[in-house]
Formats: structure tokens, sequence, C-alpha cells
């Protein structure tokens, strides 16, 4: 199986922008949470009409428009050992619980 390029946990978008920019084969970004009132004064990708969708679907397509070359992919499925396997890199933040990463 050929690895995906880099997978960004939970959705950050000032560092997903970056990567994108950098021109990585592909991205991935993962987020299971909702936009709310308060992800729109700290996501600058995310608008009124985004509350109530997936915050990494809803940013997707601006993410993708940066770099036409790198695949953007927004995924939303619970985090696996499996899942994670097949990501060159994974990008965390560092104030997460160490129980919302699984271990691989």
């Amino acid at each position: 199986m050929a690895l995906r390029s880099t997978c960004l946990i939970p959705l950050s978008l000032l560092t997903a922008k970056n990567v994108v920019l950098a021109g990585v084969r592909g991205v991935t970004i993962h987020d299971q949470k909702h936009a709310d009132l308060g992800d729109l004064s700290a996501q600058f990708y995310l608008t009124q009409d985004d509350l109530g969708q997936n915050r990494a679907e809803a940013c997707k397509e601006r993410l993708q428009e940066l770099n036409t070359a790198v695949e953007v992919v927004a995924s939303t499925v619970d985090l696996t050992a499996d899942y994670i396997k097949q990501f060159q890199v994974i990008i965390g933040r560092h104030d997460l619980p160490h129980t919302s990463m699984c271990t691989v």
C-alpha cells in the first residue's frame, strides 16, 4: 500500500495552509467537530455559512485553492492505528489529551 503524505489531527488551519503552500504531495485534514461561532474568530478559512458543518469539510476547498498541485482531503473517520499507518507524517496539536491520539 502506498503511503499518503501528511495527516493533520485535528484541524489546524494555519498549519494546514503552510503545508499546502509548501507543496507536499497530499494533505488530509482530520476533524470530527462541527464549526461553531467561536471557530469564526480563530479559523480564518471558516465563514458564517460554515456554521454547523464539519470543520475539515468546510475548509477543504479553500485550502485546495492555495495549491492545486496538492491533493487536499477532508477526513471525519474515527482515528485507528490502521488509519494512521497510511500516512508518512502525522501533525497533531500539543494541547490534546493523550487519549485523543491512537497508538500506532
